[in-house]
């Protein structure tokens, strides 16, 4: 074995522990943060190297979870804003269709004259 080369030992353990902080950050920050609670400082020392990653997984992984609360499938696509017309567009609607009945009976009452 050449002096220069890394222990591979140590090279497998270094991606078993990054393999967890990804498996981790997948769960959330709450998973997050209790891996890291749990850690030693080695394994911590190897996940600082990549720590934006994580974060910024688990801030994902929180967000889809807020969004599935919902028993409802389509939660996650973006919500329907309009509910429907107000009130004051139903009675500006129903005054306008009185007003066209109203003109349409006053037609056909000149056409039989």
């Amino acid at each position: 074995m050449f002096l220069d080369q890394p222990d591979q030992g140590e090279g497998r353990d270094q991606k078993k522990t990054l393999d967890e902080v990804h498996d981790e950050a997948r769960r959330g920050s709450e998973a997050m943060r209790a891996w890291w609670k749990s850690a030693s400082e080695a394994s911590r020392k190897v996940a600082s190297t990549i720590l934006p990653e994580p974060q910024e997984m688990a801030a994902k992984a929180d967000g889809q979870a807020k969004q599935s609360v919902s028993d409802d499938p389509f939660a996650s696509l973006t919500p329907a804003t309009d509910d429907g017309p107000t009130p004051e567009q139903i009675a500006a609607q129903e005054a306008a269709f009185a007003e066209l009945e109203r003109q349409r009976q006053g037609q056909g009452q000149g056409e039989a004259v």
